[in-house]
């Protein structure tokens, strides 16, 4: 090996099998297509585009592919028996028939009676848009469900397909079970090697911040972060979709969680660098329950958050502290109403000319004009999440939903605002009579900068609207109806029928006293989002 710069390998082999050698030494090794697998996914990605519009296209479509290739050269890898022009056409009509009636069984794609025509979902376009397995889509139309706890929407985030690949070890089992215990939400005992399982304990660990059992963890959960990110957004289109606000606010509180990898349930002062629960009481010094009060109690003042952090923290610690808190998007709302400026109170206003009159059944269009009051610095609009693996741009969604009703009106995801920017969102009153709806301004980054404003509209009925029922002859008119036209206000109407729309109103009660009742999952939102009044934001905005 000191002298020597080069050296010759001799292989002794049959005579018979000296062919296969050479070959397997001088020729590529064949590379079999791996299409099979993922078939269905990839179906549904060219259905959406609009590649794909019948089954016959979808066919066609498999014979432009790398695996049609390999196909007809190895068939007895893909499971085809001959190569017959038969023997194939067979084999990709079925192929192609068992993924199409997969993704409609995934509610991913429609199909016309006879089959041919093929059409594209709303679950099939969120599966295309964000890189999500159909059989994900499918549990979430199963799962998901209104008024989720955040334990319902971990179990579901995790219980999707995209976490069967995260590795569990040997005896990773015991370090599960070891693992469980210093998370604050129960999991099933019995299922401590599934990476379903794993999965849910990696992510509490997260917001707990836990110390993990050791290095491979860390990377398992930089694996899960990945996942989840995509997937949280994916199950906020479906709650918006299906018109569940409550669970749309709790899956957007869980992305603020995982971001800043705390609970929604801790003091918003743990997001800043360096501080622990223990050094919380710090803050009341400053009178300040919540980040954008202590933004405007200390005034942009470096000193005064100094000398009261200088019984926990040194110098270098304040300073992180300090370059956090500056970081962080301190906006202004406002609202207008076809044109009419919102004003912003926490009570229904008394006066009957303060309530914004609309029309039943139009468009009503919410203009919000968000105002960044403190200028970004040299970081731009880069969260602060030290606990996040990777750099994330500021975001805010705009939700309106109406709380009486448990009713999701309006969606809309933004990008970071550094100036001022104007955004629309459009809702369609259903029915007459006064309503309030209420506008969520969130963070999908921070915990404790989201803000709530409720706008009161006077809904005004349509005449001759479709509640009205319309009689075209005498004989189609109710007998009761029949005498009031003729005698006037001596008509009655029959016992009978008195009964009958008694018990209907009931019905009709019971079912108004149900779902419009207090709203306790949503209640619980009106202490942690902030509603600041407009003396304090324009402090802030002097701060800087």
């Amino acid at each position: 090996p000191q002298y020597d710069d080069q050296g010759v390998a001799v292989v002794l082999v049959h005579d018979v099998k000296k062919g296969f050698y050479k070959k397997f030494l001088y020729e590529p090794f064949p590379v079999e297509s791996s299409l099979l697998a993922v078939l269905a996914d990839h179906l549904n990605a060219e259905i959406v585009a609009g590649t794909i519009t019948t089954r016959q296209d979808a066919i066609e479509y498999m014979t432009w592919t790398y695996f049609f290739r390999r196909l007809v050269q190895n068939p007895t890898y893909y499971g085809m028996e001959g190569l017959e022009a038969e023997d194939v056409n067979s084999f990709l009509t079925a192929t192609v028939g068992k993924c199409l009636d997969q993704l409609e069984m995934s509610y991913c794609i429609e199909s016309d009676e006879d089959g041919r025509n093929i059409y594209s979902t709303v679950l099939g376009r969120m599966a295309s848009y964000y890189y999500l397995a159909h059989q994900t889509m499918q549990h979430f139309a199963d799962n998901m469900a209104d008024n989720m706890t955040v334990k319902d929407a971990i179990q579901v985030l995790v219980d999707s397909t995209e976490f069967e690949t995260i590795p569990v070890r040997h005896n990773e089992d015991i370090l599960n079970t070891e693992l469980a215990k210093s998370c604050p939400l129960e999991v099933n005992q019995y299922t401590m090697d599934s990476p379903h399982t794993k999965a849910n304990l990696l992510l509490q660990a997260h917001m707990t911040r836990a110390q993990l059992p050791c290095s491979d963890y860390l990377t398992d959960t930089k694996s899960v972060m990945d996942n989840a990110m995509r997937v949280l957004q994916a199950m906020i289109d479906i709650c918006a979709e299906s018109g569940w606000l409550s669970s749309t606010l709790r899956v957007i509180t869980l992305l603020q969680q995982l971001i800043q990898a705390r609970w929604d349930t801790d003091n918003a002062f743990l997001v800043l660098p360096h501080m622990e629960p223990n050094m919380v009481y710090l803050f009341s010094q400053l009178q300040a329950s919540c980040i954008p009060e202590l933004l405007y109690n200390i005034k942009g003042e470096y000193e005064k958050l100094a000398k009261v952090l200088r019984a926990e923290l040194d110098e270098q610690e304040i300073e992180d502290v300090w370059a956090a808190l500056r970081r962080m998007p301190i906006l202004d709302v406002q609202i207008a109403v076809n044109e009419s400026e919102v004003q912003k109170s926490r009570e229904p206003p008394r006066e009957a000319d303060k309530w914004i009159r609309v029309t039943a059944g139009s468009q009503v269009s919410i203009d919000l004009t968000l105002k960044r009051l403190n200028r970004p610095g040299r970081e731009g609009t880069k969260v602060f999440a030290p606990k996040y693996q990777k750099p994330k741009d500021e975001g805010w969604m705009i939700v309106v939903g109406h709380r009486e009703h448990k009713e999701l009106c309006a969606l809309k995801r933004l990008a970071a605002v550094r100036g001022s920017s104007r955004h629309s969102l459009t809702i369609v009153p259903e029915h007459a009579g006064r309503a309030i709806y209420t506008v969520y301004v969130m963070s999908d980054s921070y915990l404790g900068l989201d803000q709530q404003y409720d706008v009161y509209l006077d809904v005004e009925g349509v005449e001759g609207g479709e509640d009205e029922e319309v009689y075209y002859s005498d004989e189609e008119m109710p007998e009761w109806r029949e005498k009031s036209a003729t005698d006037g206000d001596s008509a009655r109407m029959p016992l009978s029928n008195y009964k009958m729309d008694k018990e209907n109103d009931d019905k009709i009660e019971r079912y108004y006293d149900y779902e419009c009742g207090t709203l306790g999952d949503i209640s619980e939102y009106d202490g942690k989002i902030s509603d600041w009044s407009e003396e304090v934001e324009d402090h802030i905005a002097s701060w800087e």
